[in-house]
């Protein structure tokens, strides 16, 4: 089985914890799917003039 990471963004602080919620559970279901274990899952909320995505950079820094 593979690993892997699951990463999601929201684009305004305005959006609520339930965006982060669908797109892991969308995550889980393509894993499940395809044989994919997800081990570490990573969500940024930032605006999107914002360049700086900590969780993402701190995702490629265990990936690597």
């Amino acid at each position: 089985m593979k690993k892997a990471a699951a990463y999601a963004r929201v684009s305004t602080l305005h959006q609520s914890d339930l965006s982060l919620v669908g797109q892991f559970e969308e995550c889980d279901r393509y894993a499940e799917g395809n044989e994919i274990e997800i081990v570490a899952y990573y969500a940024d909320k930032e605006t999107g003039k914002v360049n700086r995505r900590e969780q993402l950079d701190e995702l490629i820094d265990h990936a690597n």
